[in-house]
């Protein structure tokens, strides 16, 4: 039976739907149908009568542009659920200073709270109950440390991508029974960046707009190309399966083999 995913995303989620076009055919098992609004237009979804409907223009055309033509999201119609980007930045603490859980959990709450994706996911868990995934935001392309540095805003300090994510995953995401798909190693450099290649070429989130496919300026460091988006997908596809073996809609607490989606040693 094939897997039905219904994703939920902004201009972030170019790199994945386009990759996903070029590639959908390596995954047989697998459906998505893309719900997509450029910036944060996201923002105008609500749930009504058991099913999640746009409540502005733009956002209606969007979502029906990038859906094929649907016009609200009923969940019945999907497995599972994927957050991707809308605001929620991985959590990279100073790994080098000390800080007890209780800080870590009240920080990442806080921060989570102020973000479109959590208001996302708030939005989906009134309607069902079915498996929901965040996937953040990809980190900025390694071009950022230097402009950063230049503008005065970088911030010193050992900042790990690994280590902010296990936290984000135990004291947040299991709190709240979501999955979080991480950004793969391979395409992280130094350990709080995105390497440059993956920045470069990205496109802009087809929306039925003129602007449509064209390229990000080469000034962006923050979206990511459709090679990302190949490695992501690859990435992901473990955690879709173990959602399948399971059943679905399992308690994370339950099947110690599974962690988000992630065999344990």
């Amino acid at each position: 039976m094939v897997q039905s995913v219904a994703i939920f995303g902004n201009s972030h989620v170019s790199a994945i739907k386009t990759a996903w076009e070029e590639a959908k055919q390596d995954y047989p098992q697998v459906s998505f149908t893309f719900f997509a609004a450029r910036a944060n237009y996201m923002k105008y979804i609500e749930a009504r009568d058991g099913v999640l409907v746009p409540t502005n223009e733009v956002t209606e055309r969007s979502i029906g542009f990038t859906s094929g033509g649907k016009s609200k999201i009923d969940p019945k119609e999907y497995d599972c659920f994927l957050v991707y980007a809308l605001g929620a930045r991985p959590y990279l603490p100073d790994a080098s200073v000390f800080y007890s859980d209780q800080v870590h959990q009240v920080t990442i709450a806080n921060r989570r709270a102020r973000q479109l994706a959590w208001r996302t996911v708030k939005q989906i868990k009134s309607v069902t109950d079915r498996p929901i995934i965040v996937g953040e935001n990809p980190l900025p392309s390694l071009l950022s440390e230097q402009a950063l540095r230049d503008s005065g805003d970088f911030e010193e300090g050992r900042v790990d991508y690994t280590y902010g994510v296990e936290l984000a995953e135990r004291l947040f995401y299991k709190e709240h029974n979501i999955r979080l798909q991480r950004q793969p190693l391979q395409t992280i450099d130094n350990g709080r960046w995105t390497k440059e290649e993956f920045c470069k070429g990205s496109e802009r989130l087809a929306i039925g707009h003129r602007s449509d496919g064209s390229a990000h300026d080469e000034t962006d460091t923050n979206h990511m190309n459709t090679a990302y988006g190949h490695i992501w997908l690859k990435a992901f596809m473990p955690l879709l399966q173990g959602l399948r073996d399971r059943g679905g809609s399992e308690n994370l607490d339950k099947g110690a083999k599974w962690r988000f989606g992630l065999r344990s040693a």
